[in-house]
């Protein structure tokens, strides 16, 4: 009997073991399954959260291009009214003040336009063959007994005769100041 004891207790210790063995499986199915759910509810708590942290940053994008485009749009319309201004001071101040010119001008022109008409006309009616030298003092010069008839110059040519005179002598003079010192 000893032989079957051994059996009996052996197919005992097998089956305490095996027991045992599947308490330890299912413990740790168990444990598998718990951490799985952990898992996952964390994994849902995170993708809540980046779904909520998205939809801040998305709002707060759209905010921001929002302010950025009135700040354009401020801009843009700063702008305008500055491109504007020029022109407006143009049509308010300068176009008159340009027609005035402009009339000024047109009227100068018609006025040196009759002047000028004037003139040719007194020539017209005095041209150069009706016109006669003027005379001077005839004196009588005689060279080699033959007479020549010289005229008598006016005051303006003499004046200018005496001045071409000096100017020659001057550069004479200079001259030999010039012979001098070589």
């Amino acid at each position: 009997m000893p032989i079957l004891l051994r059996q009996i207790a052996s197919t005992a210790e097998f089956e305490r073991a095996n027991a045992l063995a599947t308490v330890n499986s299912a413990n740790a199915t168990q444990s598998y399954a718990l951490a799985q759910d952990a898992i996952r509810q964390t994994q849902a708590a995170d993708q809540q959260m980046f779904n909520e942290f998205s939809a801040v940053t998305q709002t707060a994008v759209a905010n921001n291009i929002a302010t950025q485009t009135q700040a354009a749009l401020a801009t843009s319309q700063s702008i305008n009214d500055q491109r504007r201004e020029p022109i407006t001071f143009l049509w308010i101040w300068c176009l008159p003040v340009f027609i005035v010119l402009l009339a000024v001008l047109v009227v100068w022109g018609f006025w040196r336009w009759l002047k000028i008409r004037q003139a040719n006309q007194r020539i017209l009616e005095n041209p150069v063959d009706k016109l006669q030298a003027p005379r001077g003092e005839i004196i009588d010069v005689q060279q080699d007994e033959r007479p020549y008839l010289l005229t008598k110059p006016s005051d303006q040519a003499r004046r200018w005769l005496d001045e071409v005179k000096r100017k020659l002598r001057n550069s004479d003079e200079k001259d030999e100041d010039d012979d001098t010192d070589n």
